[in-house]
């Protein structure tokens, strides 16, 4: 299965037009209501931080994703919480819940992520083909590079919980 790139280029423009408006809103209130600047900005930062991890999810990593939906994870799964992947240019340090069985490689997003709207996969082994070192796997038209005891699978080595 193959499609095209991710829209890198939708995010992009929408993160351009946040900051086209976010910054003559913070001049603005800067120099028409000095007293509320602090909190606006602080309110406005954080609300643009999960603005553009919203877009990111929506736009980038969940295109991504959608073709491999999360299937339950079976008890005797190998799991490790807060892995780092990185799915083409979107990287999750320390974000993703992974967990290894004889058929899927199951991804599940950190809570926070999954409030901005993250969404869980399941990526069968038949999807990936290994790529030039042990942590790399390109699926479908885009690399995924993670811890190696994730991967071994798709390189027909068995995982477990005792490699790294």
């Amino acid at each position: 299965m193959t499609r095209s790139p991710m829209p890198v280029w939708k995010f992009l423009g929408w993160l351009f037009l946040l900051e086209a408006v976010l910054i003559p809103v913070i001049v603005l209130v800067l120099s028409k209501a000095p007293d509320i600047a602090t909190p606006f900005i602080t309110v406005a930062a954080f609300a643009g931080v999960a603005g553009i991890c919203r877009a990111a999810f929506s736009l980038i990593y969940n295109p991504m994703m959608n073709a491999f939906p999360p299937q339950p994870i079976p008890a005797f799964a190998t799991q490790r919480s807060y892995q780092t992947f990185s799915f083409g240019s979107v990287n999750m340090a320390l974000s993703i819940h992974a967990g290894v069985d004889d058929d899927y490689l199951h991804l599940t997003p950190i809570l926070p992520w999954r409030w901005l709207g993250a969404t869980a996969a399941s990526i069968p082994w038949a999807a990936m083909v290994p790529g030039a070192t042990a942590n790399v796997v390109k699926v479908d038209n885009w690399n995924m590079v993670g811890p190696k005891w994730c991967l071994e699978k798709a390189a027909g080595a068995p995982a477990g919980p005792g490699k790294s």
